[in-house]
């Protein structure tokens, strides 16, 4: 009979993003908001980046209180799919992002 033991510690001591983002409008023509819920105050580096992996807007150093809306112009870029990347010491929040259309 083989016993099979699990590391039960790596899950207990897992903890969720105490963080919520919602993208809107979405899709949009390069301006659009950011609304964040979070428990707690929490600063993070924002980056968008298109389906190569080029980050085409970044902004460091964002803090988000409990409730609020940011607004994010990223300029002239070209209309597809794009990926919005939260980021801080503990986690990472991947969001899609459609701009059709160029100001």
């Amino acid at each position: 009979m083989t016993t099979l033991k699990k590391d039960v510690t790596s899950i207990l001591n897992h903890t969720e993003p105490c963080l919520t983002l919602n993208i809107f409008p979405n899709p949009n023509n390069g301006i659009f908001n950011i609304m964040t819920n979070s428990e707690t105050g929490i600063t993070g580096s924002l980056k968008i980046i298109n389906l190569l992996g080029e980050v085409v807007y970044t902004s460091d150093n964002i803090e988000v209180a409990p409730s609020q809306v940011h607004e994010v112009s990223v300029g002239n870029i070209a209309p597809g799919n794009y990926v919005l990347v939260f980021t801080n010491d503990s986690f990472t929040i991947n969001k899609k992002v459609i701009i059709s259309s160029t100001r």
